[in-house]
């Protein structure tokens, strides 16, 4: 037990004393922080130095950390769930009791994972385990077989109902379509029956106008209206819409085909030999991470866009990599809906292409990992979309 590891200790900077560390300490920010900027970059920091670690022997420590590092930003990032929070940390500072003066989640030393229930998510934490050897799961609470029954025997009912609405939508479906049927029937004896009286009018007026009847016929008869159609996607590109906030290395988020630099032969992004007209360029910090986050309006289902990075400049023609390989990541209401493969070839790039029905906000992210060199990522084309109805 002389090795035993203290994620937050090792990894965070938090020491025993400090623990179990709220979500601000998680963070390495001070308590009751107001600014959204310094809270987003705070979180990505950390984020991006514990996911270091995924590839090590404490990949499962390693993974819950993260997680709970982007509970804590989720958490600081919206206004009522930050305000309900703070109010129940000062509570408990003024008590001198954790935070949800419960049980908490423990990353035991050994690295075994043991859950504790909580009351919220906003007020999960972490502790050292001290003084343990062995932890094990929790047993299951087993329920007895009254009880099993009773649970079953509620859901027939539901089963029931939704067994009855489905038989009436099929009958009332099959209603509609052999209604649609009749009419066309209908609508097509009509037209075949003013077809043969108007041939006819014209074989009886004009005899020597047989071999023009057909056209005569096709001139005066009234064809059905042809159906619009259908209205084409609707499409938004991301760099039209405001950001609600951004990180980034150097300069800052660049929008409809500039780089964000101040100065240079980098003011436009250059992809593939083309200057496009939409592209988001985001150079992210050495062995860290950039990112832009949009709130997204209604009726949007898909986003796509190439996720790459921009031709070499004029300047150096002899560059053709990045310092470091950069991967792209799209987040939709913090959850990860795309990943690419990793990119350090300047000019590659690869196509995303994600459904986002109901997402909120969404987030765009570049981890670089290491030398930030030529890494001049953009999406371009960043655009969303809501299928034809």
């Amino acid at each position: 037990m002389s090795d035993a590891l203290d994620p937050y200790h090792k990894w965070l900077g938090i020491p025993p004393e400090e623990q179990p560390p709220d979500h601000y300490r998680r963070l390495g920010i001070a308590r009751f922080e107001s600014n959204s900027h310094v809270i987003a970059s705070a979180a990505e920091r950390q984020i991006a130095h514990v996911r270091s670690f995924l590839a090590g022997e404490h990949r499962a420590i390693a993974q819950r950390l993260v997680n709970e590092l982007m509970l804590a930003r989720a958490v600081l990032l919206e206004k009522k769930r930050k305000a309900a929070y703070d109010q129940q940390l000062q509570k408990n500072i003024d008590d001198k009791t954790p935070v949800d003066g419960q049980a908490q989640t423990a990353i035991p030393a050994e690295g075994i994972l043991v859950a504790s229930p909580v009351r919220a998510e906003e007020t999960s934490h972490v502790t050292t385990a001290r003084n343990a050897e062995v932890w094990t799961a929790r047993p299951k609470r087993s329920r007895s077989p009254r009880y099993a029954r009773k649970r079953r025997s509620s859901f027939v009912p539901v089963l029931l109902f939704v067994v009855a609405a489905a038989v009436t939508l099929v009958v009332v479906i099959w209603q509609i379509e052999q209604s649609a049927v009749s009419q066309y029937e209908l609508t097509a004896s009509d037209h075949r029956q003013t077809t043969d009286e108007t041939t006819t009018e014209y074989h009886a007026t004009d005899p020597g106008a047989a071999k023009s009847t057909d056209e005569k016929t096709l001139s005066k008869t009234k064809l059905p209206a042809k159906k619009p159609a259908e209205s084409a996607p609707v499409t938004l590109f991301l760099d039209d819409l405001p950001e609600f906030s951004f990180h980034v290395g150097w300069g800052r988020v660049g929008r409809h085909g500039a780089t964000g630099y101040p100065a240079g032969d980098f003011q436009q992004v250059i992809f593939r030999g083309e200057k496009p007209a939409h592209a988001i360029s985001m150079h992210p910090p050495a062995a860290s991470t950039s990112h832009v986050v949009f709130d997204l309006p209604d009726r949007y289902d898909r986003f796509t866009a190439i996720a790459g990075l921009r031709d070499r400049a004029p300047r150096r023609p002899k560059r053709s990599k990045a310092g470091s390989r950069l991967t792209f990541e799209v987040y939709g209401d913090n959850k990860l809906l795309w990943q690419s493969r990793k990119l350090q070839k300047l000019g590659d790039g690869q196509d995303c292409n994600v459904r986002i029905y109901g997402v909120r906000q969404l987030r765009l992210v570049v981890l670089c990992s290491g030398s930030s060199a030529s890494a001049h990522a953009i999406w371009v084309n960043p655009q969303i979309s809501n299928a034809p109805k």
